[in-house]
């Protein structure tokens, strides 16, 4: 049976009451699901304090001179100024500790999972937790702030724990890792120095140079002479340095710390309202016609029906 534009106007207006208690209940049930889903969880906060730091040598660069002794052949002073010194000391980048690097650090979920590990082990729904933990750096004020949050009570507090005091084990950690690696850079460059200076005092004992061949020479020696003194200046210094605990140097400080049970809505009320009314409103108009075409194909049927047995009477 088809419908014009008025049928349907009708029978909307028809069904009015039952279009506006199917949107009343929509938005019920909807506000009730929003309500059961609110919750409750436990929030630890913290304040620290940091005082970055900035590794850098010590080394006076016009002061160094290195002795050249065992080459007889050298005609010049046996003390000189070491001017690969400074050129040296140039690429080498002691670890330095910025509150944006510190923040970059600590803010990586490859952290978190690290200060957590033994923890997770006893309990593996602590892993969970990691996405929940928040650390805000405050440059102005050279701190930092660690949020937690946790629907288990005992969650965020023993979180917080565990990361402040994995920060200084993790940052010592990877000074040593930076030293290691100058260390080791500096040790190779050492042998290479070490070896030069072995070819050039063989060149510089051979009768057949030239004058120019054996400048040449001389200054090649001298030049890795110098470096090798320099390197090895410079090994002294990062060897101190890494026995240094830049921990205390640092001065993490605990300001401020508490903790709260929060309510918080997982959904959007009001939303999630407007949505349910809009539905609600079309699914009423959908059932109204529905209903009016039931009925009109109902009262067709008796229509029928009545027709067939009068004319058998």
């Amino acid at each position: 049976m088809n419908l014009n534009i008025t049928d349907y106007f009708n029978a909307i207006l028809k069904r009015k009451s039952l279009i506006l208690v199917i949107i009343v209940i929509s938005i019920i049930v909807s506000f009730g699901k929003g309500i059961i889903e609110n919750k409750v969880v436990y929030d630890a906060k913290a304040i620290i304090r940091v005082s970055p730091i900035d590794l850098k040598s010590e080394i006076e660069i016009n002061s160094n001179t290195i002795v050249i002794t065992d080459i007889d052949k050298i005609d010049f002073s046996n003390k000189i100024q070491n001017k690969m010194l400074g050129i040296l000391l140039k690429r080498i980048k002691y670890p330095s500790f910025s509150l944006e690097k510190i923040g970059y650090l600590i803010c990586a979920r490859e952290f978190k999972e690290e200060a957590l590990k033994d923890m997770i082990r006893k309990e593996n729904s602590i892993s969970n937790e990691i996405d929940n933990i928040k650390i805000v750096m405050n440059p102005n004020e050279n701190s930092f702030t660690l949020n937690t949050t946790s629907a288990n009570i005992n969650y965020p507090r023993i979180i917080n724990e565990a990361i402040l005091k994995y920060i200084p084990i993790y940052l010592e950690a990877k000074k040593d890792e930076k030293i290691d690696e100058i260390l080791e850079n500096l040790n190779t460059e050492m042998e290479k120095e070490k070896k030069n200076i072995d070819i050039f005092k063989d060149k510089l004992n051979s009768t057949k140079l030239t004058k120019a061949q054996y400048l040449d020479i001389n200054n090649d020696y001298v030049l890795s002479s110098q470096s090798f003194e320099a390197y090895k200046l410079i090994d002294k210094e990062a060897q101190y340095i890494s026995k240094i605990n830049i921990v205390n140097l640092m001065n993490i400080q605990k300001i401020y710390e508490d903790s709260k049970p929060i309510k918080i809505s997982s959904v959007d009320h009001k939303r999630n309202i407007t949505l349910a009314a809009v539905l609600g409103f079309i699914a009423s108009i959908l059932f109204s016609i529905f209903i009016e075409l039931k009925s009109r194909k109902s009262q067709k049927k008796g229509k029928n029906d009545h027709q067939f047995f009068v004319k058998g009477e």
